[in-house]
């Protein structure tokens, strides 16, 4: 092989390299998770992997893991976290109901095999306007979410940021 080939080769496989680095990190994303309120399903300090693509012409699923991006406009600003990783509850159009501290979604009661333990608050009822989705910490006694007006509904087209996929602290798909 003369240098020209070797050359032309390495050349290919750093364009190559840069290509897919480019691509990954367009569509996965890392984040280390501050804060407890998604115990015990993700802990603080753990490494989650993101999908960065799902949520652009997609909604969310009930259930999903997602990174939403604060709303400043009606939150304390001494509260440090720019994003939040929570479930997704409810969709647009849905109605919850927090009825003597079980969940109840559109009238049906929503069986949460993934939260810490039995919630403890008031009795609530939230409809979710259109382009909206509601969302809850796992860790449901220690989780400022859809349920405080410093959070409130989440805009799907300007705070829903990624999809949680993999635990890495854990070895465990989300």
């Amino acid at each position: 092989m003369n240098i020209k080939t070797i050359l032309s080769s390495l050349i290919k496989l750093f364009v190559a390299s840069l290509i897919l680095f480019v691509l990954f990190f367009k569509t996965f994303g890392i984040t280390v998770v501050k804060g407890f309120s998604m115990n015990n399903t993700i802990d603080n300090e753990d490494v989650v992997l993101l999908d960065m693509y799902t949520y652009q012409d997609n909604l969310p699923n009930y259930e999903d893991v997602v990174i939403v991006k604060r709303n400043y406009s009606n939150i304390d600003y001494s509260y440090k976290n720019k994003f939040l990783i929570k479930r997704v509850i409810g969709l647009p159009n849905d109605k919850i109901d927090i009825l003597n501290n079980k969940l109840y979604r559109n009238n049906k009661l929503v069986s949460e095999s993934y939260i810490k333990e039995p919630m403890e608050c008031e009795n609530m009822t939230f409809y979710i306007p259109k382009g909206k989705i509601f969302v809850m910490g796992d860790n449901r006694n220690d989780s400022l979410d859809s349920r405080s007006n410093k959070i409130g509904f989440i805009d799907v087209d300007h705070q829903l940021y990624a999809k949680a996929i993999y635990d890495i602290s854990q070895n465990k798909r989300i």
